[in-house]
């Protein structure tokens, strides 16, 4: 980080595969803690540029709260969606053309919030 901004190394590739990849261990705890575990997205495959190593950090943090904090028999979803096939809730709203963007979701039955 160089004075409050962080660098990112983009890389063009999978998404969705990227994401299911990270969700995999996360099965392993979801049948250890009872907790039903799915990644869902809008589409097969969805090529866009990211940071590996950022997104990985953020969703197996997130992930990790959700796991920490829901209940057993609760639930869990990793969903992912391409911008045009994401419904934007009436609370949210956003500017940017929907083709431009990747929603990916962490939702689970805990207490708390959904974090998009």
């Amino acid at each position: 980080m160089d004075q409050g901004k962080m660098n990112l190394n983009l890389s063009k590739s999978d998404i969705v595969e990227f994401l299911k990849e990270i969700g995999e261990p996360f099965q392993f705890l979801s049948k250890k803690k009872n907790i039903f575990f799915k990644i869902d997205a809008s589409k097969h495959s969805i090529l866009t540029w990211f940071d590996p190593d950022a997104v990985e950090k953020i969703i197996n943090n997130l992930l990790s709260n959700a796991f920490k904090f829901t209940p057993e028999e609760g639930a869990i979803s990793l969903d992912i969606f391409d911008g045009e096939d994401f419904i934007e809730p009436e609370s949210i709203s956003m500017d940017i053309e929907q083709s431009k963007y990747i929603v990916i979701q962490v939702k689970d039955s805990g207490p708390g919030d959904t974090c998009t």
